[in-house]
């Protein structure tokens, strides 16, 4: 029988792409914590971990790959040729998307935090 998760509290996050996964079971008000309860904190972890990883990951893979088409089109075999263009790129993506990254770690440890109280209660 497949494990069933609890209804998720709608979250005050003002990103609203990613304020349903925020929000922790535990808020609704439970006594107790639930083995339920882990499993969804755990699935919404590892969602804003990928979520937070994506725009470096997704940089260093195109920015590789665009390096290996001009290398493999020129022919030259230079292992190194690709580190710092894709270090550049990282740089400014981590730039531009490192408040929003903040911003949703910020708000899923913070709605972690708040929910603790009930949790032990």
């Amino acid at each position: 029988m497949p494990t069933r998760f609890p209804p998720l509290q709608q979250s005050r996050c003002r990103t609203p792409a990613v304020s349903r996964f925020l929000c922790l079971a535990f808020c609704v008000g439970q006594q107790f914590v639930t083995p339920e309860s882990i499993m969804t904190i755990g699935q919404q972890a590892m969602y804003v971990a990928m979520l937070v990883a994506a725009p470096l990951l997704l940089t260093a893979l195109a920015v590789g790959l665009l390096i290996g088409v001009i290398q493999a089109a020129t022919q030259i075999n230079e292992q190194t040729l690709s580190f710092i263009p894709k270090l550049i790129a990282m740089a400014l993506v981590a730039l531009v998307t490192g408040p929003w990254m903040l911003r949703v770690l910020v708000q899923f440890t913070h709605n972690l935090i708040v929910g603790l109280p009930g949790a032990i209660r």
